[in-house]
């Protein structure tokens, strides 16, 4: 149900951060790949969150991508106390 919420959320509103809850939503359905081309859209943009960068980092760990790190370090740069908040 969240999945289709964050989807039909993103689809009425396409900014930011409906886009990184649309990734957080497809990635803990399991859908890493799918949450990996979003989240990529996104970093392309302007937009910068804490939860943007976060988000990215978890998807590059499951992914084995060496940029995780550097993710979460720009996560904690905004939000010192970023934590794993989608993932509760």
């Amino acid at each position: 149900r969240a999945l289709a919420l964050a989807q039909t959320n993103h689809d009425l509103r396409p900014g930011g951060i409906e886009a990184v809850q649309l990734a957080q939503a497809l990635f803990v359905t399991g859908s890493v790949d799918a949450a990996r081309e979003v989240i990529d859209g996104v970093l392309a943009s302007s937009f910068v969150h804490a939860e943007l960068f976060e988000t990215a980092a978890h998807i590059a760990r499951a992914q084995g991508d060496a940029r995780a790190d550097e993710f979460m370090n720009r996560a904690r740069a905004i939000n010192p106390n970023i934590e794993l908040s989608f993932l509760d």
